[in-house]
């Protein structure tokens, strides 16, 4: 069955830890449907950055644009799968745009049944002639287009693949094959794991934990600045607040976004963050690190997901059996990791690029 790719973009407040929607637009690769849709209870006018403020707010359009959280929601999802073929869609950006696609499905409670779960990125190592594309996209907005506007956004990426040997009948598993760009050095994989106040869009970062593959290095810290405990849903109250250690463990989102990323540039050579939920751990890497001045320069900017096959989720249950502690984010780093290596720690089968 045909892959249909559609092109999407999304516009947010700003690139903080708590940033909020303001607008999606997606486009599909005919050209010919199109999406739009402004958030009328994610965000105010105060939450907003000074870049957003001057360029974004600006072309909003309001009027019938306007739907809550939950109205986005249920229209994307109907829009998506009327198509009636597999969905593949597309971004210039995992660490942003993605994110807010998981957290509009996941806040909706249903991921729609023909979109794929991984994205197609339009990014230097996925597209054949990426010159070709970034002047494709210049030329959309000189022809008219409003930059930072999320449909008009989405269009010239479309228009960019095109141009840059992304013709509608390419067949995508050809246009999507993995390109290494770690200049012929070992990649080294990190294991981590996160917890958080609860499952909905407005959710806050509580605790965040690393173990590298060989078991010899971690990381711990938990936020002091990011949440309240009345924003956490009772099972995090119950399971994650009573491991907290508190202590030296506490650090302000500032004092993590340093910290950690002096971590990582330590291993020297190249990383991965390996993670067994691209949709709810991954996320919090973009508020950590929210601005390319911030994100290390030796961390690869796609996850590996984890197969969490029968015989990796054994080892993890043994893991947590043997003493590690559920859903304290450290503990559950390390079951992984050993979940990993019960599985043969094979890249090749074991792990797959949250790229693909």
């Amino acid at each position: 069955m045909t892959m249909i790719r559609v092109f999407f973009d999304t516009e947010f407040t700003d690139l903080v830890i708590d940033p909020k929607l303001i607008s999606i637009g997606l486009v599909d690769e005919t050209g010919e449907r199109t999406f739009y849709a402004e958030l009328s209870d994610t965000w105010r006018l105060n939450d907003v950055g000074d870049f957003a403020r001057v360029t974004v707010v600006p072309q909003l359009e309001g009027g019938t644009t306007l739907v809550s959280m939950r109205e986005l929601g249920e229209r994307l999802t109907a829009w998506l799968e009327a198509f009636g073929e597999p969905v593949k869609l597309a971004t210039d950006s995992l660490t942003w745009d993605w994110s807010w696609v998981q957290e509009i499905f996941f806040e909706h409670g249903a991921w729609p049944g023909n979109v794929d779960g991984k994205p197609l990125l339009l990014t230097v190592n996925y597209i054949n002639d990426y010159d070709a594309f970034l002047h494709a996209v210049e030329s959309g907005f000189s022809a008219g287009l409003r930059r930072h506007h999320a449909l008009d956004d989405a269009k010239a990426n479309r228009l960019g693949w095109i141009a840059g040997g992304g013709d509608v009948a390419t067949n995508l598993e050809e246009t999507e094959q993995e390109r290494s760009d770690s200049g012929g050095l070992t990649v080294q994989r990190v294991f981590f794991d996160t917890e958080f106040t609860n499952l909905y869009f407005n959710a806050r970062l509580i605790s965040i934990g690393l173990a590298s593959e060989d078991g010899s290095r971690e990381f711990y810290a938990e936020l002091s600045d990011t949440y309240q405990v009345a924003a956490c849903s009772d099972f995090v109250k119950e399971s994650v607040l009573p491991l907290l250690q508190g202590g030296e463990a506490r650090v302000t989102l500032r004092e993590l976004t340093r910290h950690l990323g002096l971590w990582l540039e330590t291993f020297g050579g190249p990383v991965k963050l390996a993670t067994d939920s691209d949709g709810w751990d991954w996320r919090w890497l973009s508020r950590i690190f929210a601005t390319p001045s911030t994100w290390p320069r030796n961390l690869d900017s796609r996850p590996l997901l984890l197969d969490t096959t029968v015989a990796f989720q054994a080892a993890v249950q043994k893991a947590f059996a043997d003493g590690l502690r559920s859903h304290h984010a450290l503990d559950d780093a390390k079951a992984n990791r050993l979940g990993w290596i019960a599985c043969g720690g094979d890249v090749a089968t074991i792990l797959r690029d949250a790229g693909k």
